[in-house]
């Protein structure tokens, strides 16, 4: 997402665009102001759907599993990011 402020009437990128955003690509603005805020209610919602989809989870197997394949999400993520530290 890029984020642009209104300056004098005309939208301004606060960033670089995208190089491939050539003249004449139409884009959606929105107003973040309108965006709901991420409070309590947020929180509680989140807790809820959390609760919701987990409720089937009760079994020790799967539970292992789960574990098992976010330990390996975070060994690759890992080690993407030692690689990338080497090559600067």
């Amino acid at each position: 997402m890029i984020r642009a402020v209104v300056q004098n009437g005309m939208i301004q990128p606060l960033e670089p665009l995208p190089p491939n955003w050539a003249d004449g690509r139409e884009v959606v603005v929105g107003d973040l102001t309108e965006q709901p805020t991420n409070g309590v209610e947020n929180t509680d919602t989140w807790a809820h759907d959390m609760d919701t989809l987990t409720a089937g989870l009760n079994d020790a197997q799967e539970w292992a599993e789960l574990e098992a394949v976010l330990a390996e999400a975070d060994r690759q993520s890992k080690a993407s990011v030692r690689r990338d530290m080497e090559l600067r």
